[in-house]
């Protein structure tokens, strides 16, 4: 089942990353996207925008490929970490 997002808020952590909630159904599970992973995305993009104008523009994306990386979890997990490889991929 995919997750969706629980509320607007969220927390962005000085040195982890952006933390995150989403649901499903009635249990909320928090997920991250590291600010590496972030800086990444936004070098890829070839602005100098901060991490959280990055998270933002790309939280629909970055909440997509959350909901994928818990959907092939093979237990409960904790924390659904977004991978910087799945959200900047290698050019082909």
């Amino acid at each position: 089942m995919p997750l969706v997002r629980s509320h607007e808020q969220f927390e962005f952590e000085r040195f982890e990353g952006v933390y995150f909630w989403m649901r499903e159904g009635a249990n909320h599970i928090l997920c991250k996207v590291s600010h590496e992973d972030l800086r990444d995305r936004s070098a890829r993009d070839g602005d100098d925008a901060s991490l959280t104008d990055t998270f933002m523009r790309h939280r629909h994306r970055i909440e997509k490929i959350a909901s994928e990386n818990y959907d092939v979890a093979d237990k409960p997990i904790d924390l659904v970490l977004v991978h910087g490889d799945d959200l900047t991929p290698l050019p082909m």
